[in-house]
C-alpha cells in the first residue's frame, strides 16, 4: 500500500511538471494577430498588431508559467496541447495596457505553427524563382502548400497577396477556374466592390493597402474570366 501511495505522488508531481512546460520556439496567433518567440531561459519577447496600426510589444522571462515585464505587469502563461494562453492580469492592467496602442492587446491564444509559416521568405523567394523560370508547376506548389498549412495563421494582407499569386500562376497553366477559386474569399471584400472614397474607410493606415490588394485582385479576377458586380470603377 506504501509503495502505491508513492507511485501516486509521483505521478501527481510529473503530471504537473508536464502541464507547466512550455517549449521554446516561435508561437502565433491566428488571422496573422501577432507572434510570440520563448528563447533559453524562458525569456519571451511578443508583438500583436491591432486595428488601425495599434500594436503590443512586450517581453520578460517566464517563472512558474508568470512573468513580470519591465512595465509591471504581470503575465499568466498556460502552455496545453501545442497552444500557449497568454493572460494579462487584471491586477496590473494598466501597466499591461501600457505595452498596447488604444486598439490592440496581446491577451489570447498561441498556437505552435508547422515549420513551413516560420519560413515565408525562404517560401516567397522560392515561388518568385520558380515563376520567373515559368515553371508555373513548381510555383503553384510551393504557394499552394503554404497556403494550406498556413493561411489561417497569416495576416489578410499577406494572404491575399499569397491568393493572387496562386491565381496567376493557375492562369498562365491554363486552369481559368483554378484560378477564379483561388481568388473566390476575396471576392465580398476586394473584388466585387467600387473603388471610391469610402472604401475601407474602417481603418485609414490599411487603405492604400487595401485598394492596391484589391486593384490586383479584380485585375486578375478579369483576367481569368470573371464579371465584377457592381462594375470597379
Amino acid at each position: 500500500m506504501k509503495n502505491i501511495l508513492i507511485w501516486l505522488l509521483l505521478g501527481v508531481v510529473t503530471t504537473g511538471a508536464v502541464a507547466q512546460s512550455i517549449p521554446n520556439g516561435v508561437y502565433l496567433q491566428r488571422n496573422g494577430g501577432g507572434s510570440l518567440v520563448i528563447s533559453a531561459g524562458s525569456k519571451f519577447v511578443l508583438h500583436t498588431d491591432g486595428a488601425n496600426g495599434h500594436v503590443c510589444d512586450a517581453d520578460g522571462i517566464i517563472k512558474n508559467s508568470v512573468a513580470k515585464t519591465d512595465q509591471g505587469c504581470l503575465v499568466d502563461f498556460k502552455f496545453k496541447n501545442d497552444q500557449l494562453a497568454v493572460t494579462p492580469s487584471q491586477a496590473t492592467y494598466e501597466q499591461c495596457r501600457n505595452h498596447c496602442g488604444n486598439r490592440a492587446s496581446f491577451a489570447g491564444v498561441y498556437v505552435i505553427p508547422p515549420a513551413i509559416c516560420t519560413q515565408s521568405k525562404s517560401n516567397a523567394r522560392e515561388f518568385t524563382k520558380s515563376y520567373a523560370a515559368k515553371d508555373y508547376l513548381a510555383a503553384q506548389k510551393t504557394v499552394s502548400q503554404f497556403i494550406l498549412s498556413c493561411g489561417a495563421l497569416m495576416h489578410w494582407s499577406d494572404l491575399a497577396d499569397k491568393r493572387n499569386d496562386l491565381a496567376i500562376t493557375e492562369f498562365h497553366l491554363g486552369n481559368a477556374a483554378a484560378c477564379l477559386s483561388a481568388l473566390e474569399p476575396l471576392r465580398e471584400r476586394y473584388i466585387d466592390i467600387a473603388l471610391d472614397g469610402d472604401a475601407f474607410g474602417g481603418e485609414p493606415v490599411y487603405q492604400e493597402l487595401a485598394i492596391s490588394i484589391a486593384k490586383k485582385s479584380q485585375f486578375n479576377w478579369k483576367k481569368c474570366g470573371g464579371k465584377i458586380n457592381p462594375a470597379a470603377k
